[in-house]
Order: structure tokens, then sequence, then C-alpha cells
């Protein structure tokens, strides 16, 4: 079991009381010896929106929190935005996933216009398109370096420092 993580102070405010652990702790952690309390189990903790004082103060453990395994997971085998999508950071895991179908199509046409160039035989008259076609491939170099910078960067993000979900709540 452990301890609330993510619990606000609220000046001024009723002292919780712990009277049961079914209904005080959601069922998802225990009272503590003095009934002051709820120790969540591992993956709960208590959350509450702001200014949802009069809840905060009836029920605790009632927010599960998000796994870091499967953060890795996502991190490491998926990518494309998902990483965020599961954390609910919908606007950065959908920019990520735009950004990376982007040039992942972008490389697709880069290949297949480099490919066609290169089928052809190369006359003089083509020279001006087969310099064009190598700055494509620089084009498309570039956009994949960029995948993997943003690929490596999450990894290490994840690895290394705490993430949090869309509602602040550390992944446990």
């Amino acid at each position: 079991m452990t301890k609330n993580s993510h619990l606000f102070f609220i000046p001024s405010s009723p002292v919780f009381v712990c009277e049961e652990s079914f209904t005080n702790c959601s069922n998802q952690g225990v009272c503590n010896d003095q009934k002051d309390a709820c120790d969540c189990f591992k993956g709960f903790t208590t959350y509450y929106e702001d200014k949802d004082y009069e809840q905060y103060f009836k029920i605790r453990c009632n927010y599960k929190q998000k796994n870091g395994i499967t953060t890795m997971a996502f991190a490491f085998f998926v990518s494309f935005g998902s990483l965020y999508f599961y954390l609910g950071r919908y606007i950065v895991g959908t920019f990520q996933l735009v950004t990376f179908l982007g040039i992942i199509i972008t490389n697709i046409l880069i290949a297949i216009r480099v490919s066609y160039t290169h089928l052809n035989e190369i006359s003089e008259s083509d020279k001006k398109i087969y310099r064009k076609s190598i700055n494509q491939l620089f084009i498309g170099f570039c956009n994949s370096l960029f995948i993997c910078i943003w690929y490596t960067y999450d990894i290490i993000y994840t690895v290394f420092c705490k993430k949090y979900d869309g509602s602040g709540v550390e992944v446990y």
C-alpha cells in the first residue's frame, strides 16, 4: 500500500474522518489506525477537480492512476502519439500523430518520385530533375531524423522523468 501522493491543502477545512474503508476509501484502500486518512492501494490515489471540496472530505482513493509499465510500452513499441493519448494529453498526442503521419506520407511520396526518376534514363535535360530528387531525398532524411529524435526523447523522458497524466496525477 502507498500513501496518498496527490492531495491538495484546503485551509480552514473540515477534518477527514475515515469511518469505513469500503465507503470512505472507495474500496481501493484501508483506513489508517488513527482513522484520519486512507492508505490507498497501489495504483490508486485521491484526486478531485478544483473546487470539488465537498467530495474531498467524504471519499478518498477514488482515482486509478496510469500504469508506468504500460506507459513505457507505449513509448518503446507504439509511439505515434499513443503514449500521450494513454496519458490523457490529447492535444500533444494529436499533434504527434499528425506530424508523424505527415512525415511518413511525405517520405513515401519522395521515395516514389526518386524511384520513378531513376527508372528512366537520365539525359542532359533531366539533370535538373535529378538534382531535385537529391534535394527531396535530403528532405526525407531530415524528416526521418526528426522522427528518430522525437521518439528517442519520448523514451528518455519516460524512463528517467516523472510522468503525469492529463489530470496532473503522477503515473505509478
